[in-house]
């Protein structure tokens, strides 16, 4: 069969007929045994599986998964292993999963969506169980032709499920502390604008809160599949000469510390007469000398909601509801503690 062919190589034949001598059937009862395909009767598959463990041509766990039609392991796709947000969930992930009796793949596109689309034929395969896919590029066809187990982290398809985070609670937290620390003129900064990115919403809540409040709200954008430091601290120098009175901003991690170094070299006081608030809350709080302010998304709740959708999924049972994840404030270095 194909999936050990790929395993054992060129000693493929050789295993089978051995394998089937052993449990004396037929190589072909032991290739529809070994690919799930056609009846076999629970007695045959116990000498198959006893043969298997005998002869020690694989180990006695992917034996099982075999039978199962399982391999016990989830696919994380990433744009960028190097990304600290994506990384810190599935830092959580993999101890999540393992509860479960599951191993995690990281499988990086590098934003090619040819990649990615190569990832997903390894779960149409089953090479994996299921996936979490954290930057989806593929139209949404794509993802509901598979009609395999599958969790979306901030985009939405009809029939997959999605990560539910309280993306609007996160643009009200924000907009209201930088107006009551006095910031008037802010900016936001947006990525891909749809609808299907729930993310975007954030920024849609914050804006008009905080021009409820009185405030002023500048857009910028930014360019979602460029992750790299370098591109972000140059639309921080560029923002900042553009919007020269602005004093506060709400943005990802990744461009908020490219605003607090470029602020830093600028002589900017930060949080004295600039504030930054994330929006993700990915920076080492615990040992960062200096830190950002964020309104969090919990890694650890993200990483334990994925891993019992993704289980649920895969054994045919209910995914978790669509109760949204909680999100809090983080007050670090770059916004006023008021008293």
């Amino acid at each position: 069969g194909k999936i050990i062919t790929e395993i054992t190589g060129e000693y493929i034949m050789a295993s089978i007929r051995e394998i089937a001598q052993r449990a004396q059937v037929a190589p072909g009862t032991v290739s529809r045994a070994l690919n799930g395909k056609g009846y076999i009767s629970k007695e045959t598959r116990e000498k198959i599986e006893k043969a298997l463990t005998e002869l020690e041509y694989v180990p006695n766990e992917l034996a099982r998964n075999l039978y199962r039609n399982r391999s016990n392991m989830i696919g994380a796709i990433l744009p960028d292993i190097e990304h600290p947000f994506f990384i810190g969930i599935i830092k959580k992930l993999v101890t999540e999963m393992k509860k479960y009796g599951y191993s995690v793949v990281l499988w990086p596109t590098e934003y090619h969506t040819e990649t990615e689309q190569e990832y997903l034929d390894q779960l149409k395969c089953n090479v994996v169980d299921g996936v979490v896919n954290f930057v989806p590029m593929l139209p949404d066809e794509v993802y509901q032709k598979l009609q395999r187990p599958m969790v979306m982290f901030d985009r939405i398809v009809e029939g997959i499920i999605h990560i539910p985070i309280d993306q609007e609670k996160s643009g009200l937290i924000a907009a209201q502390k930088l107006y009551a620390d006095g910031c008037r003129h802010v900016l936001t900064a947006v990525g891909e604008k749809s609808e299907a990115i729930p993310s975007l919403h954030r920024h849609t809540v914050f804006t008009a809160e905080m021009e409820r409040l009185g405030g002023q709200v500048d857009i910028i954008s930014a360019e979602w599949k460029d992750f790299h430091f370098s591109s972000y601290l140059k639309l921080a120098e560029e923002a900042l000469v553009h919007y020269p009175k602005a004093d506060g901003i709400y943005a990802a991690d990744i461009l908020g510390n490219a605003f607090l170094k470029t602020l830093l070299r600028k002589g900017i006081s930060v949080p004295d007469n600039f504030e930054i608030i994330s929006t993700d809350g990915t920076s080492d709080t615990d040992n960062a000398a200096f830190c950002l302010s964020a309104v969090v998304q919990p890694a650890e709740e993200i990483a334990r909601w994925t891993a019992r959708s993704l289980t649920a999924q895969i054994s045919g049972g209910q995914s978790p509801s669509e109760e949204t994840i909680d999100v809090y404030l983080f007050e670090g270095d770059t916004t006023r503690i008021l008293c």
